[in-house]
């Protein structure tokens, strides 16, 4: 991985302050993303796709940082096609993939969206 790309995560146990200038997505950011020519029934009638981004600036539900026991846990790092442009939150790949593996694998199974723009 490119060292740039490193930059974009947020060092955990750091305050705000502390951590500085960054490029990576404010706690509980609410944007909307606006597409020309929507044809998904999840668009709104703008257009519009909501992205909202959880505690760490994810784009992905909260979770805990401490795994708890016997739980499957991946980091999914990437680009906007793993952020999930385009799509609602439960249709990003990385959705999809944590639903799979919890059946398959029957246990609890996180997988963390950490892709980005």
């Amino acid at each position: 991985m490119p060292l740039w790309e490193i930059t974009l995560f947020r060092p955990f146990g750091m305050s705000s302050e502390q951590v500085g200038l960054s490029a990576r997505w404010r706690a509980y950011l609410f944007l909307k993303g606006w597409y020309d020519r929507p044809t998904w029934p999840y668009f709104d009638s703008s257009g519009c796709v909501d992205y909202v981004f959880n505690r760490y600036g994810l784009r992905d539900h909260d979770f805990e940082l401490q795994k708890e026991p016997g739980e499957f846990r991946v980091v999914a790092m990437g680009d906007s096609f793993t952020f999930g442009i385009g799509v609602q939150l439960e249709d990003c790949w990385t959705e999809v993939l944590e639903r799979g593996l919890r059946g398959r694998l029957g246990r609890r199974v996180g997988v963390i969206n950490a892709g980005f723009v």
